[in-house]
């Protein structure tokens, strides 16, 4: 074991509904078919072929925390979301979050929020660590 985690026991169900509703409204079918808002600024796209063969919600879910095997990485300001888990038709994501606090917790995070954020008129964008190759959360904490 390589350390100790706050693993949020939430489901998010409602948040999962919503998201759904906008995707049938927009008759989109997965995330890798909208546009991207911040592309020209980031230089790359957001959502990654690596992205695509990430696991499901919740089917690493008997896996222990430390063991769940991170497959993308995000970052901007002092923020960092390593994911584990993708819905691709509604965008939300289950993953590890530091904020920068001091601490890191588990839980569920819209990709496409991530994507559209654009803080001080694009001088703080969230972008995908092109560098990144899936590893083992417990391997990354060393």
């Amino acid at each position: 074991m390589c350390g100790h985690l706050i693993v949020s026991a939430s489901r998010y169900a409602p948040y999962q509904e919503a998201s759904k509703n906008v995707h049938r409204s927009r008759r989109i079918s997965t995330i890798f078919d909208l546009p991207e808002t911040q592309l020209t600024r980031r230089g790359h796209v957001f959502y990654g072929d690596e992205l695509k063969t990430i696991p499901s919600l919740y089917e690493t879910e008997e896996v222990p925390a430390d063991d769940k095997v991170i497959v993308a990485r995000f970052f901007g300001g002092s923020g960092t979301w390593l994911i584990a888990e993708l819905d691709p038709e509604t965008g939300t994501a289950f993953g590890c979050c530091s904020l920068g606090l001091g601490f890191q917790e588990w839980g569920y995070v819209s990709l496409l929020e991530l994507e559209s954020l654009n803080i001080h008129n694009g001088l703080v964008i969230i972008e995908r660590d092109l560098d990144f190759t899936p590893i083992r959360l417990c391997d990354i904490q060393r």
